[in-house]
């Protein structure tokens, strides 16, 4: 049944409690409550509409600690998705007075139907955790108020030795200690018919925290509260390998926050806690003699340049946790020769990648759906790109990246050109010395859309453009060695002349090719048609100290002579209209009538 109208969710308990008989069953993989947890709130996101009131009232399990630890993780992960309306506890705290049951407490069938309807709920979503004498079974069900249809359902294994579950079994409340208290004396004997070999003791004590270490204590939750530590900083000089503890004073480390620790040049490595689920934006940025980091199965996201320009790092494992790769998160990372993507990622950031060096092959797995301009631009050495054949939206095509309908040409791989050249000589005038290539490529036909970065750091002696092509997004030829850039005459949005790039109207200057000989007096030469110079049109070539743009050119856009080598000077009319960022830092505009 689809709902159209916002509904309201209720999460109760329909399944039994745990039982104290063990199973006979054979083993089976298990995973942490946490990843769990996860998994059930992106099962309801992708299954329920936008717009819905979500209300978590109670989770079938031996204790409240349990049931709370639950509703709380999972209140917090549908918050944090902005799909839904969280209703807050104040408004479910009346009914669950008046109804007399407990957050870990079985409600039936028919009063999980009568308190949602009493909320005006037309979802509700019930939880509980079975004991299956080796393992926990850990479930979530989302069924209709009205006729009780099941709309979405999440089972999982949960590993018995996972500490937590321990830890919550025993009785012990969620952790919310502030700065200071002590953990738990003891942990309780564990439930009957589940780690009966494990006997009652004192818990580990906490890893000593590292000096220079610095973090926050935060609150979480609008449900149920609880605390948690955030790393925000660390400052320890001539400390080349770093540990961070799982915890401190009984609060788990979740997150490292963003720039924690920037340009700590002397870090060669360090371990990551099983704790964390979240490394910040910039979190290890220019840790230039980094050369090893243990991401554990616990984080869910790596944010944009959480590793960029790790010069050192020479290998990384996404693990099957992590579900998003930020913009520029391992951008720069020079000596970077393996990546494993995991299948559980589903969004690689624009220039995740950009400039590894020794990257050969990449294997896009079935489950990403979204991958950022120029995620994989101006790696020397990669060949190929591999797309596994189950992914719904990309594929790829002798080792190029395009949308799976063909449309949309995503990636040309660097070093694919540079194998296919034949010859070994040189320009004597170029303004960018390189390797002559004799490859000619012709987009397919099929394709609408050239992406951003899409022949970064390529090499040919020429691309030629279809009539289909309607689309070139910013920088698509950026630093791309070519000599000629040409346009079938039948294409409607763009044309050539001389194997430099225009609109068909002529106003805009798309792309003069890096590898054309003439860039040092192309600008005597501009067309008088010529209005803009577009984004990043001249962008990475080598220029005279001094220009002159002619005074037809109106307007010229963001990061059109971005990373000119040689260029200090530029004389242009006192009408143009220059992007902020049109030219770098230093270079000096002199304005005329």
């Amino acid at each position: 049944m689809k709902i159209n109208l916002p509904a309201l969710i209720l999460v109760i308990t329909l399944l039994p409690a745990i039982s104290s008989c063990a199973s006979n069953r054979s083993p089976v993989e298990t995973i942490p409550l946490d990843v769990a947890i996860e998994a059930a709130a992106e099962n309801i996101q992708s299954r329920l509409d936008r717009g819905v009131r979500i209300a978590l009232v109670n989770f079938s399990s031996p204790t409240d600690a349990f049931s709370e630890d639950v509703l709380e993780a999972l209140s917090t992960l549908l918050v944090n998705a902005k799909k839904f309306h969280v209703i807050e506890r104040a408004e479910l705290e009346l009914i669950r007075q008046e109804r007399r049951f407990q957050l870990s407490g079985e409600v039936s069938d028919e009063s999980a139907q009568a308190i949602g309807r009493e909320l005006g709920a037309q979802v509700i979503v019930s939880g509980s955790l079975r004991n299956l004498g080796k393992s926990y079974r850990f479930t979530i069900k989302a069924f209709n108020v009205e006729t009780a249809v099941i709309e979405a359902e999440h089972s999982a294994e949960i590993d018995p030795k996972d500490g937590k579950v321990i830890h919550l079994l025993a009785g012990a409340k969620p952790v919310r200690n502030t700065r200071g208290s002590k953990p738990p004396d003891k942990v309780a004997k564990p439930t009957p018919g589940i780690n009966e070999d494990v006997p009652e003791s004192e818990p580990a004590p906490e890893e000593p925290w590292p000096e220079g270490l610095f973090y926050d204590i935060v609150k979480m939750g609008l449900i149920i509260k609880r605390q948690s530590i955030t790393i925000t900083r660390y400052v320890r000089e001539n400390v080349t390998s770093v540990h961070i503890p799982a915890s401190k004073d009984g609060l788990p480390v979740t997150v490292i926050k963003e720039k924690a620790f920037e340009n700590c040049k002397q870090l060669i490595g360090v371990i990551i806690p099983s704790s964390v689920t979240t490394i910040g934006n910039g979190t290890f940025s220019g840790c230039t003699n980094l050369q090893s980091v243990t991401i554990p199965p616990s984080v869910t996201t790596i944010g944009s340049q959480a590793f960029s320009g790790c010069t050192s790092l020479q290998s990384v494992t996404i693990p099957p946790s992590v579900t998003t790769i930020g913009n520029e998160a391992f951008s720069g990372c020079t000596n970077l020769q393996s990546v494993t993507i995991s299948p559980s990622v589903t969004t690689i950031g624009s220039q995740a990648f950009y400039n590894c060096k020794r990257i050969v092959n990449i294997t896009i797995p079935s489950s990403v759906t979204a991958i950022g301009a120029g995620a994989f631009s101006k790696c020397e050495l990669l060949t190929d790109i591999d797309v596994e054949i189950q992914n719904n939206v990309y594929t790829s095509v002798d080792g190029v990246l395009f949308t799976k309908d063909g449309r949309t040409l995503v990636c040309f791989p660097s070093r694919k050109s540079f194998e296919k050249s034949s010859r070994d000589d040189y320009y004597p005038y170029s303004s960018n010395y390189f390797r002559k290539q004799d490859f000619k490529y012709t987009v397919p036909p099929l394709v609408t859309t050239i992406e951003a970065f899409a022949f970064s750091g390529g090499y040919f002696d020429s691309i030629n453009i279809p009539p289909s092509v309607t689309t070139i997004r910013l920088g698509a030829f950026y630093e791309c060695n070519t000599h000629s850039i040409t346009v079938d005459k039948q294409n409607n949005a763009y044309k050539d002349e001389d194997g430099v790039l225009f609109t068909k109207n002529g106003r805009i200057l798309v792309c003069f090719p890096m590898g054309k000989y003439l860039a040092y007096y192309y600008f005597e030469r501009i067309p008088s048609s010529v209005t803009t110079i577009g984004e990043s049109a001249f962008a990475g070539l080598s220029m005279p100290v001094s220009i002159t743009i002619p005074s037809s050119v109106t307007t010229i856009k963001s990061g059109a002579f971005r990373n000119c080598r040689g260029l200090n000077a530029v004389k242009l009319s006192r009408r143009t209209r220059v992007a902020k960022d049109a030219f770098d830092e230093g270079v000096e505009i002199v304005r005329t009538n």
